[in-house]
C-alpha cells in the first residue's frame, strides 16, 4: 500500500513541471510565478554565463547561497536549463523530505499509522502547489526532516548532537532564516529527556549552531554580517513594520487564535488541521510526566508545531509558503497518537489542576473560530478575522465546561471511533486533494514557459530584462536578466541608472507604482503582454530612458521595431516589419498575435484570421491569444453580419471561459464594447 502511494505521488508531483501554478492559489499574490526562481537565478548564471552575480545583486546574495540553489546549479550542468529542470528541486526535496521524516519515525509508528501519515502530506493540495517549485522553503524542509531523522536515531551520540547543532544553523542560513525555529523542540527534548546532562547537551548544541552559523556568514558573505542582517531587516521589519501582535494582549491573543486565516493555512488543508487538532486532544490521555521519555517524539513534534504557530502568529507578513513547514509535524503527531492509541497499556492523563481544561479550551477555541472563519469569510480576514475570533469565545468556554464535567473526550480511547477516523479523514484527504487537482487539469497551462522562449525571440541577445518575474521568464531562453524585488529594489532610486536594464517585465496592476517610482520610464514603448496564470504581465522597452549608457547602445530587433510603428500608429511600416519577423520566427506567439491587429489595420482581415488560427493551434491553453481569436471573429461579425463568425465568436468565448473561468465576466464586458459598437 505504502508503494502504491509513494508512485502515485511521485508521478504527480513530476509529471508536467513546466505547467503553470493553479490560478489564484494564493489570493492576489504572484508568489507562485515570481518567487521560486530567485533561487535558481544565480545557478543559471554560472552555467551560462560563468558567474552568479551579472549585475549589483549582492543584496540577494541569501538566495545564491540556499539548498535549493546548489540543486539547481548541479541538475543544470547534468540536465540543461529549462522550466522543468529548474523546478525539479521543489518537488525533490519536498519527496526525499518526508520519506525521511517517515523513516524517522519508523519505530514509533504502526504500518498503518505510517500509511495514515504518507497520505496527509503527499496529498496535501499545499505541499504539491509549492512543493512543484523551486522555493527555498522546500530546501528548508529537507534540512529540518534531515535533522529530525539525526535527532531520532543518533541524539545521544555526541557528534549527533554536534550534527543536529549544525543542521539547525542550515536549516536558518541554506533555507530561510526562520527555519532555526526547528532548534526549539530539540532544546525542549532534551530538557526533557536527561535531566542529568540537560545543560551539557543544550550546550553542544548551541554552541555548534552558533559556531556554523558565524562560519557560514564568513564564508559566504566575506564575514559582512551587516549585508546578510540588511536583507532579513528588510524583509521583516524594514519593510512590514514592527508586530502588530505586541500592540496590546488582546491583539497577541487574537493572532494566536486566528492564525492561519490569512494566509489559508487551514483553509487548504482542513482535513489535515481536523486531524492534527484529535491529536492535540488525545495526547492528554498519551502523555504523563511518568512516560516523557518515551513520548519524546511526540512531545518534538508538538512542540515544533507550536514554536512554529507562536513565531509566525507575531508577523505581519506570514504567506502560506512560510508556514506549510508546520504540515509536517501535524501529520507526524496525528500518526503517533493513532499507533499509541492502539496500545493497551496506554498511559493514563496525570495531569494535575486546571492546565488540561485551560489548553482544552484554548483548543476549541481556535478551532471554533477557524471553522467559522474558513466557511463563511474566507477572504474577508481584514473585516471579519477579530469578530469571529471574540464569537468562538463563549462556545469554547462551554466545551471546556461540559468537558470538566462530564470527559466526554475519553471517547476517543474507542477503538471503533478510532478507526472511523481513520477512514474519514483518508477519505477526505483524497477528497480535498482530488477536486481542485482535477480543475487544475481541466485549465492547465503552460503560458510561462511559452513566454519565456517567445522572450528569447522577440528580443535581441544582448538584453537585460529585469521585474518580480524576471527570473523565471529566462528559464527557456539565453537572456541577461536582474532581480527586482516591489518594495526592497525600490528603495533605490539610482537602480536602472546603475543597471544596464533594457526591458522591464512588471505585472500591469502595479506598472502605475512602478512609474510613481521611476518617472523616466513613462515614455517607454510596450512591446508585449503575456497573461500568466492570474495576472496580465507587460513588458517594455526602457533601454533609452534610465540614463544607463551601455543600455543606450541596445538595438531593437524587427518586432520591437514594428512594436514602435504602432504605437506611432504607421500601421504600414509596422506590417513590413512584423512580416520580416514572423519569416524567421513563424510560430512566435506574440508576432502571430499582433498580425492579427495588424492585418485589418492595413485592409487584409482574412490575412489576420489565418494568423489568429495558427496561434490558437500553437498555444491552445493561452487565455489572450484565444480571447484574441474570439474578439476577431465577433468584429467580422458586426462589420460584416455573417452568421458565421458569431457562432465561432461565441463557442470561442466559451472555451475561453473554460481556460479561465475566473475572468468569465472580463469576457463578457469585452463581448458586450464590442457589440455595442453596431
Amino acid at each position: 500500500m505504502i508503494t502504491v502511494i509513494s508512485i502515485t505521488a511521485i508521478y504527480i508531483y513530476f509529471i508536467d513541471l513546466d505547467a503553470d501554478p493553479p490560478m489564484y492559489f494564493d489570493g492576489q499574490s504572484q508568489s507562485l510565478s515570481t518567487d521560486p526562481h530567485h533561487y535558481s537565478y544565480f545557478a543559471r548564471n554560472k552555467i551560462l554565463f560563468g558567474q552568479g552575480e551579472l549585475f549589483d545583486t549582492s543584496r540577494w546574495r541569501v538566495f545564491e547561497v540556499t539548498l535549493i540553489s546548489g540543486i539547481s546549479y548541479i541538475l543544470f550542468s547534468v540536465f540543461g536549463i529549462s522550466m522543468p529542470v529548474a523546478n525539479i528541486p521543489g518537488p525533490l526535496s519536498i519527496m526525499i523530505a518526508i520519506a525521511l521524516f517517515i523513516l524517522a519515525l519508523r519505530r514509533s509508528l504502526k504500518l498503518e499509522a505510517a500509511a495514515l501519515v504518507l497520505i496527509l502530506l503527499l496529498f496535501n493540495k499545499v505541499l504539491h502547489v509549492y512543493g512543484r517549485l523551486p522555493y527555498a522553503e522546500n530546501g528548508m524542509i529537507l534540512i529540518m526532516a534531515m535533522l529530525f531523522y539525526i535527532f531520532m536515531h543518533h541524539r545521544h551520540k555526541l557528534l549527533g548532537k554536534i550534527i543536529i547543532g549544525i543542521m539547525a544553523a542550515l536549516a536558518a542560513m541554506a533555507g530561510k532564516i526562520f527555519g532555526i525555529i526547528i532548534i526549539v523542540p530539540v532544546i525542549t527534548a532534551f530538557w526533557l529527556e536527561n535531566k542529568p546532562d540537560r545543560i551539557k547537551n543544550i550546550f553542544i548544541l548551541t554552541a555548534s549552531s552558533i559556531i556554523f552559523g558565524a562560519a557560514w556568514i564568513l564564508i559566504f558573505y566575506g564575514g559582512d554580517f551587516g549585508a546578510f542582517y540588511e536583507y532579513y531587516h528588510s524583509q521583516t521589519l524594514g519593510l512590514y513594520g514592527f508586530p502588530e501582535a505586541f500592540k496590546s494582549p488582546l491583539v497577541l491573543i487574537e493572532k494566536l487564535v486566528n492564525f492561519g486565516n490569512d494566509s489559508r493555512f487551514y483553509f487548504h488543508s482542513p482535513v489535515l488541521g481536523l486531524a492534527a487538532f484529535v491529536a492535540l486532544l488525545a495526547a492528554f490521555s498519551i502523555v504523563s510526566k511518568k512516560n516523557i521519555k518515551e513520548n519524546i517524539p511526540l512531545i518534538f513534534l508538538i512542540t515544533w508545531f507550536v514554536a512554529g504557530i507562536l513565531f509566525f502568529m507575531c508577523g505581519n507578513y506570514r504567506p502560506l509558503r512560510y508556514v506549510y513547514m508546520l504540515y509536517l509535524p501535524m501529520a507526524g503527531m496525528t500518526g503517533l497518537v493513532l499507533s499509541s492509541s492502539f496500545h493497551d497499556n496506554a498511559a493514563i492523563l496525570s495531569w494535575k489542576g486546571y492546565i488540561k481544561y485551560i489548553l482544552i479550551f484554548l483548543l476549541f477555541w481556535i478551532v471554533i473560530e477557524q471553522i467559522v472563519f474558513n466557511i463563511f469569510y474566507i477572504g474577508y480576514y481584514t473585516t471579519k478575522a477579530v469578530p469571529v475570533t471574540w464569537f468562538s469565545f463563549s462556545p469554547a468556554v462551554l466545551i471546556a465546561y461540559l468537558e470538566y464535567r462530564f470527559n466526554f473526550l475519553r471517547v476517543l480511547k474507542s477503538r471503533l471511533l478510532q478507526k472511523a477516523l481513520v477512514c474519514t479523514i483518508i477519505v477526505l484527504t483524497f477528497v480535498n486533494f482530488a477536486l481542485p487537482y482535477y480543475d487544475w487539469q481541466g485549465q492547465k497551462s503552460f503560458n510561462i514557459r511559452e513566454a519565456s522562449r517567445d522572450l528569447g525571440q522577440i528580443l535581441a541577445d544582448d538584453a537585460v530584462i529585469c521585474g518580480p518575474i524576471a527570473p523565471t521568464l529566462l528559464l527557456e531562453n539565453n537572456l541577461k536578466g536582474d532581480i527586482y524585488a516591489v518594495g526592497v529594489t525600490d528603495n533605490d532610486p539610482r537602480f536602472f541608472f546603475k543597471n544596464p536594464v533594457t526591458h522591464f517585465v512588471i505585472d500591469a496592476m502595479a506598472s502605475g507604482f512602478i512609474i510613481e517610482k521611476y518617472e523616466e520610464l513613462t515614455p517607454a514603448v510596450e512591446i508585449a503582454d503575456y497573461y500568466i496564470r492570474d495576472a496580465k504581465i507587460l513588458v517594455v522597452d526602457v533601454s533609452h530612458y534610465t540614463g544607463n549608457k551601455q543600455a543606450a547602445f541596445y538595438q531593437p530587433t524587427d518586432y520591437e521595431i514594428a512594436r514602435g510603428f504602432m504605437k506611432q500608429q504607421v500601421y504600414d511600416s509596422a506590417l513590413y516589419y512584423m512580416e520580416s519577423f514572423i519569416k524567421k520566427y513563424p510560430d512566435n506567439k506574440s508576432a502571430l498575435r499582433i498580425l492579427g491587429d495588424l492585418y485589418p489595420l492595413n485592409g487584409k482581415p482574412d490575412e489576420a484570421m489565418r494568423y489568429l488560427i495558427r496561434a490558437d493551434s500553437l498555444y491552445p491553453t493561452d487565455f489572450i491569444v484565444k480571447l484574441s481569436l474570439a474578439v476577431y471573429y465577433q468584429k467580422r461579425y458586426v462589420v460584416s453580419g455573417d452568421d458565421r463568425f458569431r457562432h465561432m465568436a461565441r463557442k470561442t468565448y466559451d472555451e475561453v471561459v473554460e481556460i479561465n473561468p475566473y475572468q468569465a465576466d472580463e469576457v463578457s464586458g469585452i463581448s458586450r464594447r464590442i457589440a455595442g459598437i453596431r
